[in-house]
């Protein structure tokens, strides 16, 4: 289910994010309700903390506002209290690296789900909250993906404290 209420978002431990940007830089049919409550300035600044997160944008820079969507989720995200565990990537249909980004996100994608589910056993297994590390892993660098002039994709692994209990994926139902 995409959430759309301050109930939903309570329940969500994780969300994988893949959008892409139609029209005049407007959220794609079917997540209008979503965009729309998180970009609401009156959200409380807490309202996801505790979500790990990672957002996956689709754009074509032949358009002004390339990737807009994504980016914005991912930043109001991190507004709202939410922890990534995976940099934003921004597929670009024009410069035909849209594939290679998608294939390359995905895979940086379970290996950073690998380490929250690593983190989340650990932590679940006794470790104290306090002393554990968790990893946000930003993919590989912009030069393994041709073309690609943005810096949504640098690599490297950034340290941050962080306690992480993932609950669970959204689908659309």
């Amino acid at each position: 289910r995409i959430p759309t209420s301050h109930a939903c978002f309570q329940e969500l431990r994780l969300m994988i994010c893949a959008i892409s940007t139609t029209g005049n830089a407007d959220p794609p049919l079917g997540s209008e309700k979503f965009t729309r409550f998180i970009k609401r300035r009156s959200q409380p600044s807490d309202l996801v903390s505790g979500l790990r997160y990672t957002v996956l944008g689709l754009g074509d820079t032949n358009y002004d506002k390339f990737c807009y969507m994504g980016k914005s989720i991912d930043k109001r995200m991190d507004e709202l209290g939410g922890q990534r565990f995976l940099k934003l990537h921004c597929a670009d249909e024009g410069t035909g690296n849209l594939e290679e980004t998608i294939e390359l996100w995905k895979s940086d994608c379970l290996i950073a789900l690998q380490k929250v589910l690593h983190d989340a056993k650990t932590k679940v297994e006794g470790a104290s909250a306090s002393s554990a590390e968790s990893t946000v892993f930003t993919g590989t660098t912009s030069q393994d993906v041709a073309g690609n002039s943005s810096n949504e994709t640098l690599g490297s692994n950034e340290t941050k404290k962080a306690s992480i209990v993932p609950a669970g994926l959204f689908t659309e139902a």
